[in-house]
């Protein structure tokens, strides 16, 4: 996926935020939802890493090296024009599922169709009854405004006055 610029896509600061808040910190290694070892927003600790207590900022150059790997695996596998906020909401997506849930699912398949509604709704095949509003909130970025459509060739229609 490339912008208009034909540049690779990355996260904004407003989408790292939204991330931050989704993912939470902590600043000691706890299990996750799926019993892995985790820490700061996310980080699923990887054989050979070690953490007693970390800092926010730590944390935060952690999240950043872990999110690098989600913008690349959309910027591989998204062939589709999209704006920042969805590719926002990917990366919160991918971040979370990993980029071999993101290859196979009905979120990919339906936005490389152009299909960007369907695309939207696919978000909550993946969701838990812990992670319901998550997606909700990553169907709305990727929306825009919760309230964004598009046209069949996928271009972006302007909001509706009123």
């Amino acid at each position: 996926m490339r912008d208009i610029w034909g540049l690779k896509m990355e996260m904004s600061s407003e989408g790292i935020l939204f991330l931050k808040q989704e993912e939470g910190f902590r600043a000691t290694p706890y299990k996750d939802g799926n019993g892995f070892a985790t820490i700061g927003f996310g980080h699923k600790v990887k054989a050979g890493e070690c953490f007693g207590a970390i800092s926010s900022v730590e944390a935060t150059a952690l999240l950043e090296r872990d999110l690098a790997v989600a913008e690349k695996c959309i910027n591989d596998n998204v062939h589709v024009p999209i704006t920042q906020s969805m590719f926002d909401a990917l990366c919160s997506f991918v971040y979370n599922i990993g980029c071999a849930g993101f290859m196979g699912s009905q979120v990919l398949f339906h936005l490389n169709n152009k299909e960007y509604d369907l695309a939207a709704d696919a978000f909550m095949n993946w969701h838990r009854p812990n992670l319901e509003g998550r997606r909700k909130r990553e169907i709305a970025l990727f929306k825009g405004d919760g309230n964004a459509s598009w046209d069949s060739s996928g271009a972006v229609l302007p909001k509706a006055e009123g």
